[in-house]
Parts: structure tokens; sequence; C-alpha cells
């Protein structure tokens, strides 16, 4: 998709490469392919429309918002997997020690794991 620009100052422009197109100053949201924008910008022919530059700025706001969000429900997925993991290794533990003592540093893991959980969970 070719990015809009404003016409600064008057210039004739090939966009395909055959046909000339008169472009006019004050023209506004015009488009132009890579090639030729980026010859309109280095002479100052040309600047980055403000509209199309709010457009690229709020598609790249929502893209990094989902971006977080992805990376946000990968974390709360992976905790859960390693509160699943604790405790069958407690449950173990206890099997293997009735009296407890060697599922308690699993449970404070736990514990933590959940507080963790927790608070990703409220953001």
């Amino acid at each position: 998709m070719n990015k809009k620009y404003d016409i600064l100052q008057d210039f004739k422009g090939s966009p395909d490469g055959h046909t000339v197109i008169q472009y006019t100053k004050g023209q506004t949201e015009v488009e132009l392919n890579d090639a030729l924008a980026e010859v309109a910008l280095g002479e100052k022919w040309a600047k980055l429309s403000k509209a199309d530059d709010k457009a690229a700025k709020a598609k790249a706001k929502a893209e990094a918002e989902e971006k977080e969000k992805a990376e946000r429900q990968s974390a709360i997925e992976k905790m859960k997997t390693e509160l699943a993991q604790l405790e069958a290794d407690g449950k173990a533990a206890l099997e293997a020690d009735p009296s407890g003592e060697s599922a308690k540093p699993i449970e404070e893991q736990w514990l933590a794991k959940q507080q963790e959980l927790e608070t990703l969970l409220a953001e």
C-alpha cells in the first residue's frame, strides 16, 4: 500500500515509470509509490501526510497492544502449567513423605506462583 503525502512544491513525477503526472503544491493525501516518495521527500517536494502519519501511528499502537495481549496470555498459560506441575510435585512429595516436610518448599513455590498469576490476571 502506498503512503499518502502532502505536496509542498510543484513537480512532475512518474509513479509507474511510464506516465508523467504533475503534482501541485497544496495537494493533500496524494499517494506516491516508495521510489517516487523517496525522491520527493529528499528534494523536499512533499512530506508525509498527517492523516497517513496518524493512521500509521494508530496501526502501530494497535499492533503493539495486540502483541502485549498475546504475550500476557502466553505468560498466564505458562504460569498455569507451572502451577499444575508444582501441585503434582507436592502430591508426590506428600506421598513419599507423609510428614509434609519435603512438600513445604514446593508449597511455598506454589503460593508464590499463585500470587504472580493473580497479579497477571488483575492487570
